[in-house]
């Protein structure tokens, strides 16, 4: 394709130009690739560092991925809220959504401290290296799944406040204040308020996709900076 474009350029020169201008050419919009989550593969480790590096990079990885599933069952329910609102049987449908949203965000919760201790974990393995080099880039891959970490916390603190929502929605309130208080999700009062409309359309609401999207690019990140730092070890 390039080769091509240069021959035209080229024959352009030596034709005299049309009567009209020819349509620009316009380059196809590419998507940056990211480089997907995983644990590090079997690797030889001969140093302390490289040894707490692999170790607590794949602890963390692992559990952001569970998270990660429990999150897709939560954004599959999330979905359906607003069918279920206008539906016949809209009490029954809601009741099941906020037990399955319970379960979810019950899993999501208990394995929360868990990655932050790896994540924490991970970011003190910088120390074990001489290599100053190497160091920045631990603390940047802890970073990055910290950034990740955040808002998986945020996702499930959100939808806790659904949760609670959904209470009220089927004991017929139409708004409520929320105090969330499940273990592993802290005392944080997101203090935000829920009408019928809200509950429609309630993934937009809470800017749903756009927090998936960034826990994908954090993720992406820190995979991308974890095959730099195994690179030599």
């Amino acid at each position: 394709m390039f080769a091509a474009l240069l021959l035209a350029a080229t024959l352009a020169f030596a034709v005299e130009p049309p009567a009209s201008p020819a349509p620009e050419l316009t380059p196809e919009a590419i998507a940056t690739p990211k480089v997907p989550l995983k644990e590090i593969g079997r690797i030889r480790a001969t140093t302390a560092f490289c040894r707490g590096f692999i170790t607590h990079f794949n602890a963390s990885a692992t559990t952001m991925l569970a998270n990660d599933a429990e999150i897709s069952y939560i954004d599959f329910s999330l979905g359906g809220l607003e069918k279920h609102f206008r539906a016949f049987n809209s009490e029954k449908l809601l009741y099941e959504d906020r037990l399955r949203l319970m379960a979810y965000v019950k899993v999501l919760a208990a394995q929360l401290q868990p990655l932050q201790n790896e994540i924490n974990e991970l970011r003190r393995s910088a120390a074990l290296t001489t290599d100053p080099a190497r160091a920045k880039e631990t603390r940047d891959v802890a970073t990055s799944m910290q950034k990740a970490y955040d808002k998986q916390r945020q996702i499930a603190l959100d939808t806790q406040t659904v949760i609670w929502a959904l209470v009220d929605a089927t004991a017929g309130k139409t708004n409520t204040a929320i105090n969330t208080s499940l273990p592993g999700l802290g005392s944080d009062d997101p203090n935000m308020s829920f009408s019928p409309a809200a509950m429609r359309d309630v993934k937009s609401y809470l800017k749903f996709q756009n927090q998936l999207d960034r826990i994908g690019d954090a993720e992406s990140a820190a995979a991308a900076l974890a095959e730099s730092v195994v690179g030599s070890c």
